[in-house]
């Protein structure tokens, strides 16, 4: 089961994948592993395990089917990012020469509302 960081609700969510493990692609590109941010579980006990919030590329899902799903398993919600993984995010989004630059800036605008 893939967990996401939900950024923004609108017509689609826009969100960030969080990974248990870093894939040995992004961990041999500086670029992309530079965008990867630790999450932890001590600080976040809806996690299973440590894991890595994926910063490289902007997550839509269908809001209204994302809701039908977490109303079909309202256990699917976890609980919010601590203020100090927030701004390691943010950090990475704002260093990141990955993403395109009007997808990086919705997320930067939505994780500092």
């Amino acid at each position: 089961m893939k967990y996401m960081l939900v950024a923004h609700v609108g017509v689609e969510t826009l969100g960030l994948v969080i990974n248990t493990a870093i894939n040995e692609f992004r961990r041999s590109r500086q670029a992309l592993l530079e965008c990867q941010v630790p999450i932890d579980v001590a600080s976040h006990p809806g996690l299973d395990h440590n894991s890595y919030v994926d910063c490289t590329y902007a997550h839509y899902e269908d809001t209204d089917s994302l809701r039908a799903q977490l109303v079909a398993d309202i256990g699917g919600i976890k609980d919010e990012v601590s203020e100090l993984v927030r701004g390691k995010i943010l950090e990475a989004l704002k260093n990141s020469f990955v993403l395109e630059k009007n997808e990086k800036q919705r997320l930067i605008d939505a994780l500092e509302s």
